[in-house]
Formats: structure tokens, C-alpha cells, sequence
């Protein structure tokens, strides 16, 4: 499965997000809290093997052993197309928008 991470510089709003996965930072205040999407669910239906992932920038809220924790784990469990749910950390929430 191939992995294509694109920084977000402006994360849109979550309810203007399309299908995919959202992915949370609790530490975040309530309306920025989104740190990063996976689009669409290609990959899990077996119709493509790329999965394209929006991520947020590190900053001094969301650091980058918080997002690289995020990647290392999400790369983890997409790969045997496992569907992320809940708490992938103790701070990081998934939710599906379907």
C-alpha cells in the first residue's frame, strides 16, 4: 500500500470534508481540532492501493512526535485494511465521515 502524506495549510472546516476518515487532536480547541483526513475509501474497498492522508503542520499544540506518532500507527493499521476507529492514541480520535 503506498502512502502519499499531503500538509494541510489551512484544514476546511470538518463538515465540508467528503467521505474518509477524520482524525482528531483532543488537546485542540473544539473547531481546529482536525490534524488530519484520509480521503476517501478506495483503499479499503480494494479499489486502489493509494491512500491519500491531509495532515496538519507541526505546531506548538500538535508537535511532531504527535503527528509522527499518528503516521507510524494509521500506516500500520491501513495496511491489512483494518478500519480506524475511536481512540488510535490517547489524544488523537477517529471518526469516520460517511
Amino acid at each position: 500500500m503506498k502512502f502519499i502524506w499531503q500538509t494541510w495549510t489551512n484544514p476546511p472546516p470538518k463538515d465540508s470534508l467528503g467521505h474518509g476518515l477524520c482524525f482528531f487532536d483532543l488537546e485542540r480547541k473544539s473547531r481546529e481540532n482536525i490534524i488530519a483526513f484520509v480521503e476517501g475509501y478506495e483503499w479499503y474497498h480494494g479499489f486502489s492501493d493509494t491512500v491519500l492522508i491531509y495532515i496538519i503542520e507541526p505546531d506548538e499544540i500538535t508537535p511532531a512526535e504527535v503527528l509522527e506518532e499518528l503516521k507510524q500507527k494509521l500506516e500500520r493499521s491501513l495496511k491489512p485494511k483494518d478500519f480506524p476507529h475511536g481512540m488510535l492514541t490517547s489524544r488523537i480520535r477517529v471518526w469516520a465521515n460517511a
